[in-house]
């Protein structure tokens, strides 16, 4: 969990290391027991830690680590293979959009996250206006997810049957509210 807010905060996980338990635990308000299951040779829990936010401050600043407090609004990212001159997006399943799914996301200072594909987002945007980067479309979805901005991934090959003989070729924009 100390690893975890590190992470959000934007410092090096790495420095939980140098924390020993009783140190961590001086840093912890507050826990909860959300799900636990226990059998004879394990323990299975999901926990929720709150951190004392003055003590973790003053420990990284005694530390002289840098770190932001303020997480920005998530960015919509879309995955897109571009497969034989044909956008897919929504449409089919793909290695490329399970990659960017399983991935983890919603750490550190800028969220991503990668909508599902429902009706609702089929309906918003289609693949081509997603990688022509339609402002109003882009807009939609933005609002609709309450981003800061959307992420156009596009994959120029098959992903499913690559060819050692055609590189790979991705190409990101980033596109902001506005």
């Amino acid at each position: 969990a100390f690893e975890q807010l590190l992470t959000r905060l934007g410092v090096d996980a790495a420095r939980a290391a140098r924390e020993n338990d009783d140190g961590i635990a001086a840093l912890v308000q507050a826990f909860e027991v959300q799900r636990e299951h226990a059998s004879a040779v394990r323990y299975i829990g999901t926990f929720t830690i709150q951190f004392k936010p003055n003590a973790v401050r003053a420990l990284l600043n005694k530390e002289g680590a840098s770190f932001n407090e303020e997480r920005s609004r998530p960015i919509v990212a879309l995955p897109i293979v571009n497969k034989a001159g044909r956008n897919i997006l929504w449409e089919d399943s793909t290695k490329w959009r399970s990659v960017w799914e399983s991935a983890t996301l919603n750490v550190g200072r800028v969220p991503l996250l990668v909508p599902q594909g429902g009706l609702d987002d089929v309906a918003i945007i289609s693949a081509d206006e997603a990688a022509s980067g339609k402002a109003a479309a882009l807009q939609n979805l933005m609002q609709k997810y309450q981003a800061g901005g959307a992420l156009i991934a596009v994959l120029n090959a098959d992903p499913d049957q690559p060819n050692p003989k055609q590189p790979l070729r991705v190409t990101v924009t980033r596109y902001d509210e506005s």
